[in-house]
């Protein structure tokens, strides 16, 4: 005789369990509250002052051509160009939802809010892989260049490259449910490619005199 539990065995099978990594949790919404217009505000703050901390190191990377567009802090002052157009956008954004009205809290109750949210700990996580990789960038430096047997050109490999592919690999490998060999293959092979579109298509040098 079969029991009416095996019988709700095979009509409802138990559900495979998700994966435990940040991917999943975060596509799914599991760990997170409602996101406000509080928390959105607070978010465009932090993605603003990590947005400027990414220009002022660009700006202070050496510039031996005097020309922004050929330096090596061309690319962290773009990128911090576009993390502080998007802070604006998002700011304003939550503003308008009424955003401003949770200023009044105090700013344990505003941090309490935002890290309650499973989301933003994890932007918090990237917007500090930024700044690291920013900061790396500016302090490691080096360039090897290996001559080829075509024409003389000389193929570069430099900190840039050295620094982005880990890094780009951790951002992935967090935010990506894929093992940590496939993203950093893909961070490689995505890293080269705009390594080597930046110093032999466009000549502009690229952050570690490359």
């Amino acid at each position: 005789m079969v029991s009416s539990n095996d019988d709700d065995r095979k009509t409802h099978p138990p559900a495979d369990e998700p994966e435990d990594t940040a991917a999943s949790n975060l596509l799914s919404g599991e760990g997170g509250d409602v996101v406000t217009p509080g928390r959105d505000l607070a978010m465009a703050t932090l993605v603003g002052v990590v947005a400027i901390l990414a220009i002022i190191l660009g700006l202070l990377m050496p510039n031996p051509e005097n020309n922004i567009f050929t330096a090596p802090g061309f690319m962290p002052i773009l990128t911090g160009l576009s993390l502080l157009a998007m802070s604006i956008g998002l700011g304003f954004g939550a503003l308008k939802r009424g955003g401003g009205s949770e200023l009044n809290l105090s700013p344990g109750e505003l941090l309490g809010r935002y890290f309650a949210d499973y989301e933003n700990q994890w932007a918090l996580v990237l917007m500090g892989l930024v700044v690291v990789y920013v900061v790396l960038l500016d302090w490691v430096t080096f360039i090897v260049t290996i001559p080829l047997m075509i024409g003389g050109f000389r193929l570069g490999f430099s900190s840039f490259e050295a620094v982005t592919i880990p890094m780009l690999a951790i951002a992935l490998r967090i935010f990506w449910p894929k093992s940590f060999t496939q993203c950093l293959i893909v961070s490689a092979i995505s890293t080269l490619v705009l390594a080597a579109a930046f110093r032999y298509g466009f000549r502009i040098p690229l952050p570690g005199s490359g």
